[in-house]
């Protein structure tokens, strides 16, 4: 079976956390069968040639992945350039491949728009079928404030969805959304992954007092932080209740001088976006994950805690109660109300929590090999059914 990934996001040199996700999907896939990724991703470093850098996985030894860097100069319209050129690219690296390896069995789409289109370029001109993975928050419903829409994107992407062999969605909230919205029939639930080999359960040599609390986001208005900041501060001077919060993300001068405001910047360590090994080291000595977003498609950091053991308090989205347990693996506060977030921090504080280990055997089910195996049968569901269908046409 040759399946090759387009990604509209990925880790680049520019920006190694973006879409990494992505890049984990691709891993617990590679654990089944060979995966060839390629990624168009314009760059704006001085150092960065343009053209295509290969990138190998030692622990990953049947994935590939092809990141092509291209640049174009800021100019008015330069976005929409730099758009359809990376399409061209995309174009060009396939037809590069076909003519060397053949025409693969399976086009796997990661985030609908750009690649999408590419893949529907294929399908038409080459017979090669697709799926699409989405992964964007965006199309939640409570995004739509946050998110500008037009006639013109949603055009395209029921093009694409109609002509996609099946649709698999992160979770079955953001499915229930493109169903609502763009009248899709066939999708699948396969979730994001966690590796438990970095992010696991370490017995603590004694209690932190006070008690540290972890938020990890890129402190976007989709992450509420400032709601949270406010929270905290209702925990000091209303419960007066210490604590330690420990916050990992992007400098944000803003946040730091509403937590001076607050008076609470004292009780804030701030922490630069960490790789893996440096984020699961954080959560294996935190007493608990804060994550007080107003919408996700899934949350990644939720499932990263689970398995360090590490509980999880978070805004009270269907989403979240897809994989978190209340009262076992999670507490929920209702979103848009930072006293009722403050309670809830209180109450945490002064309750016992679940043990580590069996918070951690929660997120097993998000393992590479478990979503690998997922993605894997989706794979064979899917050429199996095209096989099918041309034997009944044949006939």
């Amino acid at each position: 079976m040759e399946v090759l990934w387009l990604t509209s996001w990925f880790p680049t040199e520019d920006n190694p956390l973006s879409g990494d996700f992505i890049e984990r999907h691709a891993k617990a896939a590679s654990l089944y069968l060979p995966v060839h990724v390629f990624h168009v991703s314009r760059t704006k470093q001085r150092d960065i040639k343009p053209g295509i850098t290969e990138k190998n996985y030692e622990a990953y030894p049947k994935l590939s992945v092809n990141i092509y860097y291209y640049k174009i100069f800021r100019i008015p319209g330069s976005s929409f350039i730099s758009y359809c050129y990376s399409l061209l690219i995309y174009v060009k690296l396939l037809k590069k491949f076909i003519k060397e390896n053949g025409k693969p069995d399976l086009i796997h789409v990661h985030v609908t728009l750009r690649c999408g289109l590419v893949a529907l370029f294929f399908k038409l001109f080459y017979k090669i079928p697709f799926i699409v993975t989405e992964h964007f928050a965006g199309f939640m419903p409570e995004a739509r404030k946050f998110v500008h829409e037009s006639i013109f994107r949603d055009f395209f992407l029921k093009l694409i969805f109609k002509n996609a062999r099946v649709v698999t969605t992160v979770s079955k909230e953001l499915g229930n959304a493109l169903q609502q919205k763009f009248l899709i029939r066939n999708i699948i639930y396969v979730p994001n992954v966690v590796d438990i080999n970095i992010f696991f359960p370490v017995k603590k040599i004694e209690a932190n007092n006070p008690k540290i609390f972890l938020h990890v986001s890129t402190l976007t208005p989709q992450k509420n932080p400032e709601q949270m900041l406010e929270a905290f501060a209702l925990l000091k001077y209303k419960f007066f209740d210490d604590f330690a919060l420990w916050i990992v993300g992007p400098q944000s001068p803003h946040l730091v001088d509403l937590a001076k405001k607050l008076n609470i910047n004292n009780s804030i360590t701030w922490h630069k976006e960490s790789p893996q090994q440096s984020l699961a080291f954080l959560m294996q000595k935190a007493d608990a994950l804060v994550l007080y977003s107003r919408f996700e498609s899934f949350g990644c950091v939720n499932i990263e805690a689970m398995a360090c053991g590490l509980p999880v308090i978070a805004s009270d989205l269907p989403v979240f109660r897809e994989y978190l347990r209340d009262g076992i693996t999670a507490s929920f506060a209702n979103g848009e109300n930072a006293n009722e977030l403050a309670s809830v921090l209180h109450s945490f504080i002064n309750s016992e929590t679940t043990p580590p280990k069996v918070i951690s055997q929660q997120a097993l089910r998000f393992s590479y090999q478990t979503v690998g195996k997922q993605i894997h049968e989706a794979y064979c569901e899917v050429i199996g059914k095209i096989a099918t269908d041309d034997s009944n046409v044949s006939n």
